[in-house]
């Protein structure tokens, strides 16, 4: 199996697994902001709309949505950054696990330099830093899971 497609099917189960984590974090996080996230649908809605969608139940679609839409997201992701491990991050100078959490780091990064500065948020600044956090675990997690199957993937191939 080449590198490029030992890279995305080792990234596409550690895709899926990085946005299991976050969606579980991301619907934790949900439940704990309810009352300002009801409250900001209220605001939201005129008085004088026809609505057929309760403020909660909006609630409750976004709290299923965000875990879906994180799950299909962590495996679409993992599937790119997969491949271009096995292009480029495979080649790094160190053992598995180390190249491993390394290439997580890379990408946790990339993704605060590119994505979080466009990233609109209502989080306090501990929600906030409990998400940098969270999000670089998974990061290395993802790294951790997907450096061993790659090379697996490579073995078989």
């Amino acid at each position: 199996m080449g590198r490029l497609s030992s890279g995305a099917k080792a990234g596409a189960i550690a895709g899926a697994i990085y946005g299991a984590l976050e969606g579980a974090y991301m619907y934790q996080l949900l439940l704990s902001m309810k009352e300002s996230i009801l409250k900001a649908i209220r605001e939201a809605i005129p008085s004088n709309t026809a609505v057929y969608l309760s403020p909660e139940s909006a609630y409750q679609m976004a709290l299923i949505s965000g875990i879906t839409t994180t799950i299909v997201l962590g495996l679409v992701a993992g599937i790119i950054m997969g491949a271009l491990y096995g292009v480029a991050g495979s080649r790094l100078p160190a053992r598995t696990a180390i190249k491993g959490a390394v290439w997580g780091i890379i990408l946790w990064l990339l993704a605060m330099l590119f994505l979080m500065p466009k990233t609109p948020t209502a989080l306090t600044s501990e929600q906030y830093l409990a998400g940098l956090g969270s999000s670089l675990l998974f990061s290395i997690v993802y790294g951790l899971i997907m450096a061993p199957l790659y090379l697996r993937f490579q073995r078989k191939g």
